[in-house]
C-alpha cells in the first residue's frame, strides 16, 4: 500500500505569489499520484504543476486557487488518499518580502531521449523573474523541447547528451538575486561501432574478433564463449580494451563468441563464430547472431 512520507499542510498564499504542497511518495508511484481540490479532479496547467517527488506547486496565486487540497495514489485496489490541506489566499499588502526558493533543483541522472522537470519555485515580493543558465549560456525556450513551467521549473523534452551539464536557476526582483545549482547528468545505453565479424582459420593461427561499443558512462565489455565466461590469459587477450585476441589456435577454440557491453543504461550483445578449418580447405559462411 503506497506511503505518504510527506502530506499537504495547511498554507496561505498572497495573491501572484508561489506555494507547494507536499505529498511524497514512492518514486515508483508518483505516475500514480494526482491532486483533488474540494474533493474534485484538479486540472494541471503551466500554473499548477506536479513536481517530480508528487507534490503541487501553485504559482501565480489567484483567488480561485483556494480551497481544501489532497493528494490520491491510485494503484491496484482502493484509492490512498493524503490529509486534506487548506490553501487560503491573502491580498497583496506591497510589503517587500525576501526572496526565498520553496523547492530547489538537485543533481539528477537520466537516460538520452527521456523528458524531465528541473524544479525551482521562488516565493517573495516584488514578484521575481527566474531564468536558468546552462554553463555561462542562457537557457531559451524553445517548443517541444524547452518550457519554463510553475513559475520557474523547467522542462526538458527528448534529452540528448548535449543537454548534461550545470544548470542555475536564478531568480531576481528589484531588491535581491539568488540561485540555485544543480548538475544533470544524461546516459547513453551501450551502442556498437564495429561488431565482431565471423572468423574461418587453420589451428596455431592466432586470430583477433574486434567489437568496438560507445556509450555514457563508458560501458563495460565481457566476452563469452558458447556461454561461458572468456578469463583472459596467456592465450586469451583483450586488446585495445574491448577486442579478443586468440593466440594459438587449437581445434577446441572453435565456437560462438559473444561480445557483451553494459553500463547503467542498458546492454547490448553481439556474436560471431570461428570455425577451425582443415589445412587445405575452405569452409563455408557460418551465421553470426546479433541483438541490440
Amino acid at each position: 500500500m503506497p506511503r505518504f512520507s510527506s502530506q499537504p499542510t495547511a498554507a496561505s498564499i498572497r495573491l501572484g505569489d508561489s506555494q507547494v504542497l507536499a505529498c511524497d511518495v514512492n518514486p515508483d508511484l508518483v505516475p500514480l499520484a494526482r491532486w483533488e481540490r474540494e474533493r474534485e479532479p484538479l486540472e494541471l496547467s503551466s500554473r499548477l504543476v506536479q513536481l517530480p517527488n508528487g507534490a503541487l506547486v501553485v504559482s501565480n496565486a489567484s483567488e480561485a486557487d483556494a480551497g481544501l487540497y489532497r493528494c490520491m495514489v491510485e494503484n491496484a485496489g482502493p484509492a490512498k488518499t493524503s490529509e486534506e490541506a487548506q490553501l487560503t489566499i491573502l491580498p497583496e499588502t506591497g510589503e517587500e518580502r525576501e526572496l526565498e526558493f520553496l523547492v530547489e533543483p538537485l543533481p539528477v541522472t537520466k537516460v538520452v531521449g527521456a523528458s524531465l522537470l528541473l524544479p525551482c519555485v521562488v516565493t517573495g515580493y516584488p514578484a521575481p523573474y527566474v531564468r536558468w543558465m546552462v554553463g555561462d549560456k542562457l537557457v531559451e525556450e524553445s517548443e517541444g523541447k524547452l518550457e519554463l513551467v510553475g513559475g520557474g521549473s523547467l522542462l526538458i523534452y527528448n534529452l540528448t547528451e548535449e543537454d548534461a551539464g550545470v544548470y542555475s536557476c536564478m531568480a531576481d526582483n528589484t531588491n535581491n538575486t539568488i540561485e540555485a545549482k544543480a548538475e544533470l547528468t544524461v546516459q547513453v545505453p551501450p551502442e556498437f561501432l564495429k561488431r565482431p565479424a565471423n572468423i574461418y582459420a587453420h589451428e596455431s593461427m592466432d586470430i583477433m574478433f574486434q567489437c568496438e561499443v560507445t556509450g555514457s558512462p563508458a560501458p563495460t565489455v565481457k566476452w563469452v564463449k558458447n556461454g561461458d565466461a572468456v578469463i583472459p590469459s596467456d592465450y586469451f587477450k583483450i586488446i585495445n580494451e574491448h577486442n579478443l585476441q586468440v593466440l594459438g589456435l587449437v581445434k577446441s577454440d572453435e565456437g560462438f563468441y559473444q561480445c557483451l557491453a553494459e553500463n547503467d543504461a542498458g546492454n547490448v550483445q553481439s556474436s560471431a563464430q570461428l570455425i577451425i578449418l582443415e589445412h587445405g580447405t575452405l569452409g563455408g559462411e557460418p551465421n553470426g547472431q546479433d541483438s541490440g
